[in-house]
């Protein structure tokens, strides 16, 4: 089977298997005067599309409203960095799934070559090292965020129904009446998996990056999956180790039952 197949399969099974959207249907206009806007999502947690939806939505509402505004992408920065946090979007994903993609697609320094198939035994090393960088600072940097006004989106009630992003994205910026009709649905199309997975499969490997839609190559190692983890990717050693460095509290408070308990 070519790698092509192999991922044609992937997307299909993600498509047919889950369809969720737990997006709330109203929001308040509480980046309406943002200027400035932020994606401060993780990595591997659904912020390329969050941007790219977010930056369609600006670019119409420019077309409607001439108002100029801007959007950035950023995994690394502390809340401190940022000037309002009214007018950050934090997108957040189950930190199982996210340590096993990023160990999938690029690994750790001296080892970050093209990981999609390797067995659980062969991505042991990666998982922990990843996850030695990530966590527990993603899950305490989410926190803060949200404590500080930051609209938070869960990757599992989004991935779904990337047209439902959009309308909420035109909900926060309080320009959702402006906009022509049908424009979630192609935003969506254009920011779609099957979409997103051609520009990655066209750039090759991670380190080529493309600035308009912040894609990279190998960028969607897990065909969008949710739950990912439990199939193929944590041996019982890494599972214990990534859910002690995120804390199982957090985990739990948000809505990802621990599969082990402390010792």
């Amino acid at each position: 089977m070519t790698a092509s197949a192999r991922l044609c399969g992937l997307l299909a099974v993600a498509v047919v298997a889950q369809r969720r959207c737990d997006l709330p249907t109203t929001i308040p206009p509480s980046a309406a005067h943002c200027g400035e806007l932020d994606i401060a999502g993780g990595e591997a947690t659904g912020s390329t599309l969050a941007f790219q939806l977010l930056s369609g939505v600006i670019v119409l509402a420019a077309n409607a409203t001439a108002a100029a505004r801007t959007v950035r992408k950023r995994h690394k920065e502390p809340l401190a960095k940022y000037v309002d946090a009214r007018c950050v979007a934090l997108t957040y994903r189950d930190p199982r799934d996210v340590v096993c993609s990023h160990a999938r697609r690029r690994g750790v320094p001296g080892d970050s070559g093209d990981c999609a198939h390797c067995s659980a035994a062969a991505l042991e090393a990666r998982v922990l090292g990843v996850t030695k960088r990530l966590f527990p600072f993603h899950a305490g940097r989410l926190d803060a965020f949200e404590g500080a006004g930051a609209l938070s989106l869960k990757y599992e009630s989004f991935v779904d129904c990337p047209e439902a992003l959009a309308s909420l994205f035109a909900a926060w910026l309080g320009v959702a009446e402006r906009l022509p009709p049908g424009y979630a649905s192609s935003l969506a199309a254009a920011s779609s998996l099957a979409a997103n997975s051609k520009r990655a499969a066209a750039l090759g490997v991670f380190g080529r990056h493309d600035p308009a839609t912040q894609i990279h190559g190998r960028h969607i190692s897990q065909g969008g999956r949710t739950n990912a983890w439990e199939a193929d990717c944590l041996t019982p050693t890494a599972l214990r180790r990534v859910e002690g460095a995120i804390g199982r509290p957090w985990l739990e408070r948000r809505g990802y039952a621990p599969a082990t308990t402390a010792r």
